[in-house]
């Protein structure tokens, strides 16, 4: 994989994903390593797979699995009761029938359908807009939202579920939630989140916590004090800053790559300005974020200023908001993207066989007379029976061209056989055939 990253120009890419396997897990640790501008992505949907698998391992909820496993098994074996729920499906207007379990699809213990209010065109246009154009901001909504649905449920005093089960769903999900929010190689997901313009001045931002399941851990002791710098700043938009503060320096003294010519010293002042003028909506971070933009689209216009009014921030930021927060390009390729990338292996094929030395078939030196001996004795040509087919002595001439080079070829052979069809070894004795 190193040699591929070189191979393109490490500079070019801002971050690596993939799913939390040991191989995976190891090859983006040596990534990282070696450039460590590359910042480290664990994919979102399998760790969120992960927490619904362990949710739905729960005993509490055996006894309902198994009974949709028989279902979807029903339907799918006996085709005249699928007949039945196709015409019910179309008289309901529903249009997603049963999904079958597979262990390659993520969350498929059942299926559930949408009621009315969420399947409309709008819902599913902005669902598939937050999969296929998703940023690390995305992620940590989708994650508020997964967390606040789950505290909905466990205090729902109407939901009929004992005790034991809410706590072990709570459990569950701060696990996952800490693996993958806060003990992330990076400070990514949060710092994404508070440097899209929809959420700096969310109410999330001011709460101690933003997990919604947390509990939250008593203190002993004085209060931990706040520089005066940074004190109408909250604790989240500070953790943003030092993020971005590390980012800055990994550009300087690792990358090499100067933003915008400043120096270091100036770069690192203006930032811890700039975040604050930013959080407080200052000009020019005050400009509305239109319908047909995203944050990476915003902070891209800013980042068209290479002056101290928008920069380092503008330049770091488009850097977050640029990556890719999931591996499902990987997962997922259609078909016209395999067939792209099997015209362009051909392509450089061919390329390396037009550049390819032709090496012409040699004779060996013990074979040397034997070569010469057949075509001595070769039967000459009778001239009159050439004349008026010229196109047939063409083809005859391609022919013996071909044959000789066929007889060349086998002189590496252990035995050959000259004109009389007789076979001789390699030290030129003739044997009988």
């Amino acid at each position: 994989m190193i040699k591929v990253l070189k191979t393109i120009g490490p500079e070019r890419f801002c971050g690596i994903v993939s799913d939390n396997t040991g191989n995976t897990r190891v090859a983006r640790a040596t990534v990282v390593k070696e450039f460590s501008w590359i910042i480290n992505l664990v994919d979102a949907p399998h760790h969120l797979q992960l927490m619904l698998k362990d949710i739905g391992n729960l005993p509490y909820f055996k006894k309902t699995i198994d009974c949709c496993r028989q279902m979807v098994k029903f339907f799918r074996k006996s085709s005249h009761a699928n007949a039945h729920l196709r015409e019910r499906r179309k008289d309901l207007n529903i249009k997603t029938g049963l999904t079958s379990f597979g262990k390659t699809l993520f969350s498929t213990a059942f299926h559930e359908n949408f009621v009315d209010g969420f399947a409309n065109g709008a819902f599913s246009a902005k669902l598939e807009e937050l999969l296929t154009h998703s940023t690390v901001s995305d992620v940590y909504v989708f994650w508020l939202a997964t967390l606040a649905e789950l505290h909905d449920i466990i205090t729902d005093p109407h939901v009929p579920m004992p005790n034991g089960v809410h706590e072990d769903i709570r459990c569950i999900a701060n696990f996952r939630w800490k693996a993958m929010i806060e003990q992330a190689p990076r400070d990514v997901y949060h710092t994404g989140f508070i440097l899209d313009p929809c959420y700096r001045k969310s109410d999330i931002l001011l709460q101690a916590n933003a997990n919604p399941l947390a509990i939250p851990p008593m203190r002993l002791g004085p209060s931990r004090q706040v520089p005066a710098s940074t004190v109408n700043l909250p604790d989240p938009v500070r953790q943003a800053g030092r993020f971005l503060l590390d980012l800055l320096r990994i550009e300087y003294n690792d990358r090499k790559a100067p933003i915008c010519g400043l120096r270091e010293d100036v770069a690192v002042e203006l930032l811890k300005a700039q975040v604050g003028k930013y959080y407080r909506g200052e000009a020019p971070f005050d400009c509305p974020v239109t319908p047909e933009e995203g944050p990476h689209e915003w902070w891209e216009k800013l980042n068209q200023d290479c002056s101290e009014v928008t920069q380092p921030i503008a330049q770091l930021a488009t850097f977050v908001m640029g990556l890719t927060p999931n591996s499902m390009s990987d997962e997922h390729t259609k078909v016209s993207m395999l067939v792209r990338l099997a015209q362009i292996q051909q392509w450089e094929k061919n390329e390396n066989l037009s550049t390819r030395k032709v090496r012409c078939p040699t004779v060996r030196f013990r074979n040397l007379n034997f070569a010469l001996r057949m075509q001595q004795n070769r039967p000459a040509r009778d001239p009159k029976r050439d004349v008026g087919h010229e196109d047939e002595s063409a083809d005859e001439a391609e022919s013996d061209s071909s044959a000789d080079s066929e007889g060349e070829l086998n002189y590496d052979g252990l035995n050959n056989e000259d004109a009389n069809g007789a076979t001789r070894d390699l030290w030129g004795a003739s044997q009988p055939t």
